[in-house]
């Protein structure tokens, strides 16, 4: 992973990569000083439910330089670029 990055977690319910992922950005993020930002992606709604109560509990304070935006989004129908 790049020193400074965006990512695109693709089915990303119910958070275990999406989780870790975050983990290890925030700990490049607060070694440099930056932000960056994890968009997790699933289709299903049930899911993403699942997905957001998980990331509540999951990436708060250990995280501060590093944010989870979930979308409800089908990643196949989706266009990586709209993630810069």
């Amino acid at each position: 992973v790049p020193l400074q990055c965006d990512c695109l977690d693709a089915c990303a319910a119910p958070g275990n990569k999406t989780s870790h992922l975050a983990a290890l950005l925030a700990e490049t993020s607060s070694a440099i000083n930056s932000e960056t930002v994890v968009h997790a992606l699933d289709r299903s709604s049930t899911r993403l439910a699942l997905l957001d109560q998980r990331m509540q509990h999951l990436v708060k304070d250990s995280t501060k330089n590093t944010q989870v935006v979930t979308h409800h989004l089908d990643f196949l129908k989706t266009n990586p670029a709209d993630y810069p």
